[in-house]
């Protein structure tokens, strides 16, 4: 548990342990969080395989999601076996989190971490051009979501990104009320894309840019 720092090119934290991450956006430094497909071992592992000690599929969407809202790349071990070959079960969990990603994967693939800061535990953003994805997380309570202000943008839309599903809104002081979310079909991460008129970056400075 913890982090390492590997002072290579660009200087990596590198968050080791199969939890979710929490705490604020890991601004201008690489962040990585690895973890184990294989509960308690990182190489192969027999008797651990026999008693199914592998993590479920919520589990893996739950820290995958928690790592993206903070910016951080997520990095998932397996531990083929003396022959090279992937233990069954763990490729049918990977098959799993592919088909998960196939829906969700516009949240994640290609963003950055904000544009506000995560509350840990319940929910977190992802944006890229003028979409910002809500990840709301398994112990966040409701079908209701209040979304921040964001400036002069004008809100065009708003979906649940795994079906496509139109989500309603209204204004609420400044900020918008989103209705009706869908929490079942994806629990461990709901994600809402709320899509406005221009892109985030035209009123946001990406404090996460770690190029400038």
């Amino acid at each position: 548990a913890g982090y390492r720092e590997w002072h290579e090119v660009g200087d990596l934290i590198d968050e080791e342990g199969a939890r979710a991450a929490t705490g604020p956006i890991r601004n201008r430094i690489y962040s990585n969080q690895c973890m184990s497909i294989q509960s308690g071992a990182w190489g192969y592992d027999k008797l651990a395989l026999d008693r199914g000690a592998i993590y479920p599929l919520e589990a893996l969407i739950n820290f995958l999601g928690n790592a993206a809202v903070r910016n951080m790349s997520f990095l998932l071990n397996v531990s083929p076996d003396r022959h090279g070959a992937i233990p069954e079960i763990q490729q049918q969990r990977l098959r799993e989190l592919g088909t998960w990603l196939k829906k969700a994967g516009d949240a994640i693939y290609g963003t950055r971490g904000g544009p506000w800061e995560p509350v840990d535990r319940q929910y977190g953003f992802t944006y890229k051009n003028a979409t910002i994805f809500v990840h709301l997380f398994k112990d966040y309570i409701g079908d209701t979501f209040f979304m921040p202000p964001m400036g002069k943008l004008q809100v065009q839309k708003v979906y649940v990104v795994c079906s496509g599903n139109p989500l309603s809104y209204s204004p609420q002081n400044g900020s918008i009320e989103i209705k009706g979310i869908d929490r079942i079909s994806s629990p461990a991460d709901t994600i809402i894309a709320v899509v406005y008129d221009s892109p985030i970056s035209s009123i946001w400075k990406d404090k996460s840019d770690i190029s400038k």
